[in-house]
């Protein structure tokens, strides 16, 4: 393991959450637009149209539905996606206590929301039969 926690062997140290519906996000440090592509109890990803210098540090504004937050996070790597026109960012979430509670909360919002569509998909409301109702 390195100084800063992060694992050498390059195997994640926490199991990934993939978001299934965009999550937005703003690197307010950079005023720039992201999306959120998965999330961890160690970091997230995010896909965006300018770079990111690995150890930099940023702070993010999070817009979920269910959580709308502020955190602290430093770059661990950025990859281009040259067929994409963006980036590929791997983010570290920062130590202190209001990005680690946001995180969890996050998480559980986003795993919420996942539950309740794949329910859905999965148990699709009937529509009332219109002659069993009474209409015509």
């Amino acid at each position: 393991m390195s100084r800063d926690g992060i694992p050498e062997s390059g195997r994640r140290r926490y199991p990934r959450l993939v978001v299934e519906k965009p999550v937005p996000v703003v690197d307010v440090t950079i005023d720039a637009p992201m999306s959120l592509e998965d999330v961890s109890l160690g970091g997230f990803r995010s896909r965006s149209p300018v770079p990111a210098e690995p150890g930099s540090r940023h702070r993010f504004r999070i817009e979920h539905p269910a959580v709308s937050t502020e955190v602290v996070a430093r770059a661990i790597h950025c990859h281009g996606l040259p067929d994409r026109g963006a980036y590929a960012i791997g983010w570290q979430w920062g130590s202190d206590s209001l990005t680690a509670n946001a995180r969890v909360h996050l998480m559980a919002a986003i795993a919420d929301a996942q539950r309740v569509m794949r329910s859905a998909a999965l148990f699709p409301r009937a529509e009332p039969d219109a002659a069993a109702s009474g209409r015509s």
